[in-house]
C-alpha cells in the first residue's frame, strides 16, 4: 500500500491529483449534497419518535452539541436526553464510514459521557469494510431502522431499532426488536445487545497456541532429550500452515541455509515466546527452554538464545514482543540491549512478511496482530501478560 502527503510531487508516477477532503469524499457520495434526502428523513423520522417517549428531556437534529470536555463539538444526526437513560448520539448510517471517523466519535463521545449508536437502514451484502468497522466497535452488533422497527416504535411510542447479532460463522442470528433501555450502555465506549465478539475472539486467538502447547506436552513425553525435534509436532505444523501458506515454501528454504529442521525451528520460537509471556502472567520466571533458574532467568534464556547466533535473525520480532509484554523494563537492561543490537548487526532481521514472524502472529496476535490487539483492549480483555509494564 502507499499514500500521498499533500506536498507529494505530480512527477511521481501514481499521483492522481489532490487528497479528497472527508467533506468531499461524503458529498460525492451523494451527489454534490452532504446527506441524501433519506438520511435527512430517518434522522428527523427519530426525534420525532424520541418525543413520543415521556422521559425524553432534550432532542434535535444535526445540531451543534457543545463540548464539555474537548476544544469543540460535534454535530449528530440525532441527539436525544432520556431521564434514567442518560444522553445519545445517533448516527444514522447509510454511506460508507470513514474508519478515523469512527474512532474518532466513540473517543469523542465516550469522554463526554454520551452513549454512541450507530443505526443502518439496511446492511448490504457484502458489507463495505467501514460497515464491518461500525459493527466491530459495537460487538457484534448491528442496529437497523427500517419500516418494521418505525412501525414498532410508534407502537410502543419510543425508538425501536432492529438488532443483528453476529453468530460467529460470518452470518447473523435471527433479528430481534429492541428499545434503548435494552442496550448495554456502561461498557466503555461500546453500545450493545449483546457482547458478541469477547468471547469468541478470546478463543481464536488461544487457539493455535493451545494445538501447540498440546504437541509440545506430548513430544516431551515421546522425546524427552530432544522434545523441540518430535514427529508430535506434526500436526500443530500443519494446522499452522493453514492460516500462513508461506511456511512449507520457507522451511524448505531453511534448511537449505541454516541446516535445520524449520519445524524445530519455530517450536522452540514458541517456546522462548510463551516463557516470556508465562513469566509475565504470574509475574515470575517460567521456563519452556533453556534450565535457567532465579529471578534474572528470563534475561538469561534470552541473552543466550541470541548469543548463540540460531535466534539472531530473530532478534527484532523478539523486541518486538518484549515491548507489548510486562516484561518490556527487560529492554532497557545494558546486555540485552547489546544482544539485540549485535543481532540486528550480525544477521538479516526477518520482518511482518516473513512466514515465521507471520506464524508467530498467528499463535500470539494479542501482539502482533494489531487490529486484534487493539479490539482486545478496547473490550478491556487484553490478557495481563500482554499489557506493557506501565499499563499494568
Amino acid at each position: 500500500m502507499y499514500a500521498h502527503f499533500p506536498e507529494a510531487s505530480k512527477d511521481c508516477p501514481w499521483y492522481d491529483g489532490g487528497n479528497l477532503r472527508p467533506d468531499d469524499a461524503r458529498a460525492a457520495q451523494y451527489q454534490g449534497h452532504q446527506e441524501s434526502a433519506l438520511h435527512r428523513r430517518l434522522c428527523a423520522r427519530l426525534e420525532e419518535l424520541a418525543k413520543l417517549d415521556s422521559r425524553c428531556l432534550e432532542s434535535s437534529v444535526n445540531t451543534y452539541l457543545r463540548p464539555a470536555i474537548h476544544a469543540r463539538g460535534r454535530w449528530p444526526d440525532v441527539y436525544a436526553v432520556f431521564d434514567g437513560l442518560g444522553r445519545f448520539a445517533l448516527e444514522v448510517q447509510l454511506s460508507k464510514p470513514f474508519a478515523p471517523e469512527i474512532a474518532a466519535r466513540h473517543l469523542h463521545y465516550e469522554a463526554e459521557g454520551v452513549k454512541l449508536v450507530w443505526i443502518f437502514h439496511a446492511l448490504e451484502d457484502p458489507m463495505p469494510q467501514g460497515f464491518h468497522d461500525v459493527v466491530t466497535m459495537q460487538r457484534g452488533n448491528a442496529f437497523i431502522f427500517d419500516e418494521e422497527a418505525e412501525f414498532t416504535s410508534i407502537e410502543r411510542g419510543t425508538i425501536v431499532l432492529k438488532c443483528l447479532l453476529e453468530d460467529g460463522q460470518g452470518g447473523w442470528l435471527l433479528p430481534r426488536l429492541v428499545a434503548l433501555d435494552d442496550l448495554q450502555t456502561g461498557s466503555g465506549r461500546s453500545v450493545f445487545l449483546e457482547d458478541r465478539r469477547s468471547d469468541l475472539l478470546e478463543a481464536w486467538c488461544k487457539k493455535e497456541r493451545d494445538h501447540w502447547w498440546k504437541a509440545l506436552r506430548e513430544a516431551r513425553q515421546l522425546k524427552p532429550d530432544w522434545p523441540f525435534y518430535s514427529d508430535a509436532l506434526a500436526s500443530a505444523w500443519e494446522a499452522l500452515a493453514l492460516d500462513v501458506p508461506g511456511l512449507p515454501a520457507w522451511e524448505a528454504e531453511f534448511w537449505a541455509v541454516r541446516s535445520d529442521r524449520a519445524r524445530a525451528h519455530t517450536a522452540m520460537l514458541f517456546a522462548i515466546l510463551s516463557s516470556v509471556a508465562h513469566s509475565a502472567e504470574k509475574g515470575a520466571p517460567v521456563l519452556h527452554i533453556t534450565k535457567f533458574k532465579g529471578e534474572n532467568a528470563v534475561l538469561q534464556m534470552l541473552n543466550s538464545k541470541l548469543m548463540s547466533g540460531d535466534f539472531r535473525h530473530c532478534g527484532r520480532l523478539i523486541e518486538v514482543f518484549l515491548s507489548q509484554t510486562a516484561l518490556s523494563p527487560l529492554l532497557v537492561v545494558e546486555s540485552l540491549t547489546r544482544k539485540l543490537a549485535e543481532a540486528a548487526d550480525g544477521d538479516v532481521q526477518i520482518g511482518v512478511e516473513h512466514p515465521l514472524w507471520q506464524a508467530m502472529a498467528r499463535l500470539f496476535p494479542e501482539v502482533f496482530n494489531g487490529v486484534v490487539r487493539a479490539e482486545l483492549q478496547d473490550l478491556g480483555r487484553l490478557p495481563r501478560w500482554a499489557l506493557p509494564a506501565g499499563m499494568l
